[in-house]
């Protein structure tokens, strides 16, 4: 098998949080990828995340919708095409008045240990999927 991963990002399970889910489509797990993760990202409207505080450098990128970052006093629009780098270490705050949907590189590759801590989990992802998707 090769080492190169391409994957359908529907073909993998959700993990469902109050107000988003996330489908891991490139994890450590699954991939050996324990740089780095790619997360697809879908934010319901009218929900507020409390304060979160980034652990892994993320970069996120707007494909549908509008929404808001606030880091301390500031407001960053987000709308599709945009593109958010957060440092590790920063703690801030999303508000989506209309379903987001983004895309989200962390670094290092957030684990599937580390969501099933979370207060917030209403659902995990199966562990292993099951379909590694097509290789080439």
């Amino acid at each position: 098998m090769g080492k190169i991963v391409v994957r359908d990002s529907e073909s993998v399970d959700p993990t469902i949080f109050k107000g988003r889910m996330s489908r891991r489509v490139i994890s450590p797990e699954r991939d050996n990828s324990h740089r780095m993760s790619l997360h697809k990202i879908h934010r319901w409207a009218g929900l507020s995340d409390p304060t979160t505080y980034a652990k892994n450098d993320e970069i996120l990128y707007v494909i549908e919708g509008e929404g808001w970052i606030l880091e301390d006093d500031v407001k960053y629009h987000l709308k599709p095409g945009y593109c958010v780098f957060i440092p590790a270490n920063t703690t801030y705050q999303t508000f989506c008045p209309s379903d987001l949907k983004l895309l989200a590189v962390l670094s290092p590759a957030r684990y599937l240990d580390e969501w099933s801590k979370r207060a917030d989990l209403v659902k995990l992802e199966s562990p292993v999927d099951s379909s590694p998707g097509e290789n080439k």
